[in-house]
């Protein structure tokens, strides 16, 4: 299991982003928060092969719409 570290956000952000997540196939903040993170960071190193596939791309769209996000 990879060693983890603490990232501080605000508690309203964190409160707001654990309520979207009930329902969600995200367990917790920081599983959304992580999944974010890394997406953005494949994008920024421009790995083609960590590109999401149409499907991914699907999924995680649908993912955020069920979070309230259109």
């Amino acid at each position: 299991m990879p060693d983890n570290v603490s990232i501080e956000i605000s508690s309203k952000l964190y409160e707001g982003l654990k309520k979207k997540l009930q329902g969600s196939s995200f367990g917790d903040v920081s599983e959304l928060a992580e999944f974010i993170l890394q997406q953005f960071l494949e994008m920024e190193e421009g790995d083609k092969e960590a590109a999401l596939s149409e499907k991914e791309s699907k999924e995680l769209h649908e993912r955020l719409r069920k979070l309230g996000y259109d």
